[in-house]
């Protein structure tokens, strides 16, 4: 564990002599701060590299390789560190975290860098591996069968539409019918509204937030989404948050 504790602080000291000489009197005066995991995952761009990472090795085993990551103020990734392995996907694990991307966390008028601990989850039978948020910890205390506080799934999904996998053996148990907003009709407003909702591990929907969509619609799609019932997402028979992108459409022409 000592060892350990020692790369901890190597890749800190090692990020910092890494960041632009413009930034150095003021990481001089403070320290780079950590961040929650899902704090730090929130700000992941969530895009095909960061999402759909091929588990392309036979394994029967399942688990989370948790990495100590130093983003750089502009969201770039300076380091990782694997904190615990899965032999067989390791490479695929190492190669996966090197493409991805952050959006700029703010601190006041400014961006800052930052560091954190994220996850890659696997369980047996994925074609992929998916980003994961680690429960808060000591760095000691993370082992590969640690359970993830929530798992980040692959792909945009539409309410509605039947036959729909989201990921994770998870897809709408209950979905309540969801009138054309009046006002939205009279005007003839369509369109889709997207939306990033977090799943809780009851299946009920914890959070939606509105990435982007008409403002006459957007509060209909998030009641729709808030409304819905899910199978309760879990990992390795444990219940975990899930946190899932959706489209909610509305069309003059016919149903959403």
């Amino acid at each position: 564990m000592k060892l350990m504790l020692g790369v901890a602080i190597a890749i800190l000291t090692s990020a910092l002599s890494a960041a632009p000489q413009t930034d150095k009197e003021n990481q001089a005066s403070r320290p780079i701060p950590k961040l929650p995991s899902l704090t730090a995952l929130s700000a992941l761009i969530m895009d095909a590299a960061a999402l759909q990472a091929p588990a392309d090795r036979k394994t029967t085993a399942g688990g989370m390789m948790i990495y100590q990551i130093v983003v750089d103020k502009n969201g770039n990734l300076l380091r990782s560190e694997p904190i615990t392995r899965i032999q067989d996907l390791q490479p695929n694990a190492d190669e996966a975290i090197k493409t991805w991307r952050f959006k700029p966390i703010e601190s006041g008028d400014s961006r800052m860098p930052w560091w954190s601990f994220v996850g890659i989850c696997y369980s047996p039978g994925w074609a992929t591996l998916l980003p994961c948020a680690p429960p808060p910890s000591e760095l000691q205390d993370y082992t590969p069968q640690t359970i993830p506080t929530r798992l980040y799934t692959a792909g945009t999904g539409s309410l509605g539409k039947s036959g729909q996998n989201f990921g994770l053996d998870l897809h709408p148990d209950r979905t309540p019918n969801s009138p054309y907003p009046s006002a939205a009709r009279d005007a003839r407003v369509q369109g889709i509204v997207q939306l990033d909702v977090v799943i809780a591990p009851d299946g009920h929907v914890s959070q939606a937030k509105i990435i982007s969509g008409h403002p006459m619609l957007t509060g209909a799609a998030v009641k729709l989404a808030q409304d819905t019932r899910w199978t309760p997402p879990t990992f390795l028979n444990h219940a975990v948050e899930a946190e899932i992108h959706l489209n909610v459409g509305y069309s003059l022409s016919g149903p959403h």
